[in-house]
C-alpha cells in the first residue's frame, strides 16, 4: 500500500499528513503539527528557514518510527517568497517574509516598473511584496556569489533531494513569469540583471523530482521518501481538492488569507480585472486560476493575539452571536490591516476616521469583523461575475475559516446563494492528490474529485429569505468614506 506525505507550511503553522487509498476513499491522518511565525531581525521581517526544515527532518522521523520505510512526499508554503543560495547550497542573505515593509508604497517610490505595465504583461496583479518586487528593493543584483533563487518549497525539496526545480505554480506568483506564454520575461530579468538560470528547472505539479539523500536517510533515520513536484503554491493546491464539476462555482480558500475566485481554462487580463485587484495563477494541469487576495483570517488572528490568546476563536465566535448583525462594518481589505503594530488599535482608528461608533466590545468587535468579512466577499463575488461574464451558482469555502458558522451563514444570506463548506485541510488534501495522480494511483481529475466527495464531509448553508440591499448599500459607503 502506497503512503503519501503532505507538508504543509503556512504563515502560521507547519502541519504534516499521512495517506493512502482504502475501500477507494483517502484516509487521512496528521501526524505532526508545529508553529511558524515571522520574527524582527535587525529591522528586518524574515522567516526561521532552518527551523522549518529541522520540523520537516522531525516529522519524517516520526513517520518512520510508524515502521513506515517508503513513501511518497511533498511540499506546499504560501508563495512569493524565496531564498538566496550559493553554489554550495548555503544560503547567502536572510529570508524576508512578504510582510516585511521593505515593498510598501512600491510603486510611489519608485520609477522602474509601471504598475498597468507589469499587469498587462505577466496576467498577474501587481501586489507590492510579488518575488519581482522584493527582489528589486533586495539590490538582487549586488549578490556575486548567488547561485539560485529558489521559492521556500523549491528549497525545501533542494535540501531533501539536491534537486535545484522551480514549480510553476509558485513561479507564476513572483511576477516574472507571463502567464500567457508559459515563460519567464526576459526584460523583467534584465531590470534584475540576473539571468532564467538564477532560478531552477521549471517543472509541472506532479512531477517526480527524485529520492531523498541517502545522507539524509542514515543521519536523521528518516524513510527513504519519492519527491514529488505538487502545486506548491499552496492556494494552487487547495483549489484542485475542492474544484467541482461545475466552472461557475466560486471557490473561497479561506486562511490567513482569502482567496476567492474560479478555476478557468485561459487568462482574463482586463484593465476591468486589474482595478477590482483581480489575478491570474498556475493551478494544476496548467488550469489557469483567476482570484483575487483578500486580507482573511490574518485580522481574526492578530485580534487573538493582541487580547493574550486569552480567546480562541471558538470563543469569538460564540461571543459574536450574541450580538445584531451589520452594526458595525469596516473595509476588510483596507491596506492598515496588513500589518498593524495593534489590529484592535487600527480597527478602533478606522471607525474614528469614518465616523462610526466604535466596537469596544469583544463580541461586537467580533461580530464586526465577521460581518465586513462576508461583505468583503459578497462585493469581489459580485465583481468576479461581471469581469468572468459568469453566473455563479454555489460557493464553495474551503481552509481553516471553513469553520467559522456564522461567516458561512452570513454570506450565503447575503450572497443568495449556496455555501458549501468543508475540507479544512484543503491545501492538504490537494497536495496529497497531485503524488496520487503523478504516482497513476488515480486516474484523473474527476476521479480525483468523486473519491474526495467520497471521503470527506461538507456542510451545506441555504440563504434565508430577506433582502440586504441596504445593507450592501451602506457597507459601499463606509468603503467610500475610508477612502478620503
Amino acid at each position: 500500500m502506497e503512503k503519501y506525505v503532505c507538508i504543509d507550511i503556512g504563515a502560521s503553522s507547519i502541519k504534516v499528513g499521512l495517506s493512502y487509498i482504502q475501500n477507494n476513499k483517502i484516509i487521512f491522518e496528521k501526524i505532526h503539527m508545529a508553529t511558524n511565525k515571522i520574527y524582527k531581525k535587525e529591522n528586518k521581517i524574515v522567516w526561521d528557514i532552518d527551523m522549518l526544515f529541522d520540523e520537516i527532518l522531525i516529522a519524517l522521523k516520526k513517520i518512520k518510527s510508524m515502521r513506515i520505510n517508503k513513501c511518497n512526499l511533498s511540499i506546499d508554503t504560501w508563495g512569493v517568497d524565496y531564498v538566496l543560495i550559493d553554489k554550495s547550497g548555503n544560503i547567502i542573505d536572510s529570508v524576508y517574509s512578504y510582510r516585511d515593509k521593505r515593498t510598501n508604497n512600491f510603486f510611489k517610490k519608485q520609477k522602474t516598473f509601471n504598475f498597468e505595465d507589469v499587469y498587462l504583461k505577466t496576467g498577474v496583479y501587481p501586489l507590492e511584496f510579488n518575488t519581482m518586487f522584493q527582489l528589486y528593493q533586495h539590490k538582487i543584483w549586488e549578490f556575486k556569489e548567488l547561485d539560485k533563487i529558489l521559492f521556500i518549497p523549491d528549497y525545501f525539496i533542494y535540501m531533501l533531494t539536491g534537486k535545484k526545480i522551480a514549480d510553476v505554480s509558485n513561479l507564476s506568483t513572483s511576477q516574472l513569469y507571463d502567464i500567457s506564454t508559459g515563460n519567464i520575461r526576459e526584460d523583467f530579468l534584465e531590470i534584475l540583471k540576473i539571468k532564467k538560470e538564477h532560478f531552477g528547472d521549471i517543472v509541472q505539479p506532479g512531477t517526480k523530482i527524485g529520492k531523498t539523500l541517502k545522507k539524509l536517510e542514515t543521519k536523521y533515520d528518516i524513510p527513504e521518501c519519492t519527491i514529488w513536484s505538487v502545486a506548491s503554491h499552496d492556494t494552487a493546491s487547495a483549489f484542485l481538492a475542492a474544484s467541482t464539476d461545475n466552472n461557475n462555482d466560486v471557490l473561497i480558500s479561506s486562511g490567513t488569507w482569502s482567496l476567492l475566485g474560479l478555476i478557468v481554462d485561459k487568462p482574463i487580463i482586463y484593465r476591468d480585472a486589474l482595478r477590482e485587484g483581480f489575478t491570474n495563477l498556475v493551478g494544476f494541469n496548467k488550469s489557469i486560476l483567476f482570484l483575487k487576495n483578500i486580507t482573511g483570517m490574518w485580522i481574526l488572528q492578530e485580534t487573538e493575539r493582541n487580547l493574550s490568546h486569552k480567546f480562541s476563536i471558538v470563543d469569538f465566535i460564540n461571543e459574536a452571536i450574541k450580538y445584531e448583525r451589520f452594526n458595525y462594518l469596516m473595509n476588510c481589505e483596507d491596506d492598515r490591516y496588513t500589518v498593524p503594530e495593534n489590529m484592535i488599535y487600527e480597527i478602533w482608528k478606522y471607525f474614528n476616521e469614518t465616523h462610526q461608533s466604535v466596537p469596544y466590545n469583544i463580541g461586537e468587535l467580533i461580530r464586526c469583523i465577521i460581518d465586513s468579512l462576508a461583505l468583503c466577499y459578497s462585493k469581489n463575488i459580485f465583481n468576479l461575475e461581471k469581469i468572468a461574464n459568469k453566473k455563479i451558482n454555489n460557493i464553495h469555502i474551503f481552509g481553516g475559516g471553513c469553520r467559522n458558522k456564522i461567516l458561512n451563514q452570513t454570506l450565503a444570506d447575503i450572497c443568495k446563494k449556496n455555501v458549501i463548506a468543508g475540507l479544512v485541510d484543503a491545501t492538504m488534501i490537494g497536495n496529497i492528490i497531485v503524488q496520487m495522480l503523478g504516482n497513476k494511483e488515480i486516474d484523473n481529475e474527476n476521479a480525483a474529485k468523486k473519491i474526495i466527495r467520497d471521503s470527506f464531509q461538507f456542510e451545506i448553508y441555504k440563504p434565508d429569505n430577506i433582502n440586504y440591499q441596504s445593507v450592501i448599500n451602506k457597507f459601499n459607503m463606509i468603503i467610500e468614506m475610508g477612502k478620503k
